[in-house]
Formats: structure tokens, sequence, C-alpha cells
């Protein structure tokens, strides 16, 4: 079987803090472009399978990439890694008052 993900992430020494090691391994290998922009996620329910863990400890990490803006969540369709680069150009350089 193909693995979900393009790197395996390492929980072994996160024991009580699933998710937010989880997250912490998502998003670096968003921002090292390991995972690429429009990249879809492997839904909660595989990856969770893949990991051994629960699927809630995923959907706890996807929703904190999603709060914070890497991932796009899609109605009906898996979520997708956000473009951080388009994002930062619309915002254009920083102004002072």
């Amino acid at each position: 079987m193909e693995p979900v993900l393009p790197f395996a992430p390492d929980l072994s020494g996160a024991a009580g803090h699933l998710a937010g090691s989880l997250h912490q391994q998502l998003r670096a290998a968003i921002l090292d472009g390991r995972i690429a922009a429009g990249a879809a996620l492997p839904s909660s329910r595989n990856l969770a399978a893949e990991l051994g863990i629960a699927r809630n400890t995923v959907v706890g990490a996807y929703d904190l990439l999603v709060a914070e803006g890497y991932v796009l969540p899609r109605r009906g369709a898996k979520a997708v890694v956000a473009d951080l680069r388009a994002r930062q150009a619309t915002r254009g350089p920083a102004t002072a008052p």
C-alpha cells in the first residue's frame, strides 16, 4: 500500500499530544514544500488508519491548519493546501503608519 503522505510523521514521542505533533509536522511539510500548494490532503480516515491513531486526532490537526490558513477546506471533497505565496502577494508590502 502506498503512503498517503509524502513523508512519514514521527509521533513516537508525542504521547498525549498527538494532534499537536501531527499539526506541527504537517505545517512544516507545507512550509518547506514537501506538501505542495494545491495538493489534496489525505482523508482523515485514511491518515488515521495509516498512522494507527484516532480519526479525531487527525481532524484536530487539520482543523488547526485550516484555522491558521495553511489548508483550505472544501465541502464534500478533500481539503487542499493553500497557496501561501499567492496569499502573501495579495497582502502587498507592509507600510509604516
